[in-house]
């Protein structure tokens, strides 16, 4: 994305001190929860290893997005081999995401994953 630019005015702070305006450029974030295209990193990341689809939606239940996750994975990996893999890709999506309900069940999941494998 582009610069922006800021015009922050002048005020008084305690003691009658004088802050002057001014006027810089800064990086543009967008609007929040609006990831720049430029910033999208996880789709590209994922993209170079085999397609894995994890099934996983918010609105199912905890269960049953974890089957789903853990059944993503190879058939011919072992158990423990496919619980870390999901468990990370679960964590990867909480790490990515702007919406906080997904980003709070998918590190719910994947803290749950985590716990079986000790």
């Amino acid at each position: 994305m582009g610069k922006i630019r800021i015009k922050r005015r002048g005020y008084t702070r305690k003691g009658n001190v004088r802050v002057r305006g001014t006027t810089y450029e800064a990086e543009d974030r967008g609007a929040p929860g609006k990831t720049p295209k430029s910033k999208k990193w996880f789709q590209e990341a994922i993209g170079k290893r085999p397609p894995y689809h994890l099934g996983w939606k918010k609105d199912k239940p905890q269960e049953q997005r974890i089957r789903l996750a853990i059944a993503s994975r190879p058939k011919n990996w072992s158990e423990q081999q496919r619980t870390l893999s999901a468990s990370r890709a679960l964590q990867a999506l909480a790490n990515i995401s702007t919406d906080r309900e997904t980003a709070s069940k998918a590190k719910a999941d994947a803290e749950v994953l985590r716990r079986r494998l000790r």
